[in-house]
This record gives C-alpha cells, sequence and structure tokens, in this order.
C-alpha cells in the first residue's frame, strides 16, 4: 500500500451519534474558510450558531428551497423568547451585518436531500438531515453522511453553483426579521 495515498473519511451520522450532527457541524465550521449549505427549510429562531464557529468563515452561503412567512414570523417570534434565543438572534444578525453570510431562495427549484460543502484545512461534504438543536423532525432515523472524498465535495460544489446562481437574494428580508425580533424582544 502506498503510505501517500489519502484514504476519504466518511461516516454516517444519525440521531444517536456521539459526538451529534450539531458538534461535527460546529467542529468542521470552525476550520472552514467557505461553507456552503443547501437546505430545504430553514428554521432561523433553531440557529444556535457561535461566534467562534463562524470567525474563521470568509464566505458562508445559504440556500434554501423557500422561505415563507412562517419562516419570518417565527424568527420575530423568537425574540421575545428566552436570553438564548435572543442572544442566538444577536449573533446571525453581527453574521449578517459582516457580509460573510449570503442568502438566497431557489423558489421552484429544489433538491433532495440536503446537503452542505465546507472547504479549508478541511473540506467535506455533508449529505442528509440537517439540523442544529434536535434531530430532523421525522418518526425514524435522520441520517447524515459525511466524507472528505475530494471527487465527492467537487461535484456537489458543483451543483450547489448551479442552484445558486439560479436563487433569488432573500437577506434583506431576514435582516429586516432579525432586527425586529431584537427590537421587539428589548420592548418588552
Amino acid at each position: 500500500m502506498n503510505h501517500h495515498t489519502r484514504v476519504p473519511v466518511t461516516d454516517i451520522i444519525d440521531e444517536h451519534a456521539r459526538p451529534p450532527f450539531r458538534e461535527r457541524l460546529g467542529t468542521l465550521m470552525r476550520s472552514s474558510r467557505h461553507a456552503d449549505f443547501a437546505v430545504t427549510r430553514i428554521r432561523i429562531a433553531g440557529i444556535d450558531l457561535a461566534d467562534e464557529e463562524i470567525a474563521g468563515l470568509v464566505r458562508c452561503r445559504v440556500l434554501v428551497a423557500h422561505l415563507n412567512a412562517d419562516t419570518l414570523a417565527e424568527a420575530a417570534d423568537a425574540g421575545m423568547l428566552r436570553p438564548e434565543h435572543r442572544r442566538n438572534l444577536g449573533v446571525l444578525l453581527r453574521f449578517v451585518d459582516s457580509g460573510r453570510l449570503q442568502l438566497r431562495a431557489a423558489g421552484l427549484g429544489a433538491w433532495v436531500p440536503d446537503f452542505s460543502v465546507l472547504r479549508g484545512d478541511r473540506n467535506a461534504l455533508l449529505l442528509g438531515a440537517h439540523y442544529f438543536g434536535r434531530p430532523y423532525p421525522t418518526v425514524g432515523p435522520s441520517f447524515t453522511c459525511i466524507t472528505d472524498d475530494d471527487a465527492l465535495v467537487r461535484d456537489a460544489a458543483r451543483r450547489f453553483e448551479e442552484l445558486w446562481d439560479e436563487a433569488r437574494d432573500v437577506l434583506p428580508a431576514i435582516r429586516g426579521t432579525l432586527e425586529l425580533a431584537l427590537a421587539v424582544g428589548t420592548a418588552r
């Protein structure tokens, strides 16, 4: 065996995995300069980014299949919730204002399953369920495959670019909602 041959690391993560999906995602984000996420839907109020997870990101692009009024209302309502929800929304708003976060909605376009491409010290592709605080809402297991196989990462990055180019910018709507949520929470 050639000792210089790089063997891809591949793993499957489910709702019982240790460390859990959220922790692995945070670790990957800390060592990445670029992160591209293609998720069917997003729960803004459920995003719990830490400043140290996003500090090294030069660019983070999030592509959602659909952004609807319920998503925006849920984020606005989160401003009136517990202090940790307000902290999470504050981190997200600072990230938006940094200019390093971009958000687009695909509208009629969609994909299955969700996927992410992270590039930096280590490149990785995550393919499957994406969630923060709790496993993906399903009755059975929520599987996510993670791999650092260069060809797979490259192919997923190419497909992300195709989807991204067809999508529309929705960051101003999200920014306004975050600002409103934090203002409402402060006025309470």
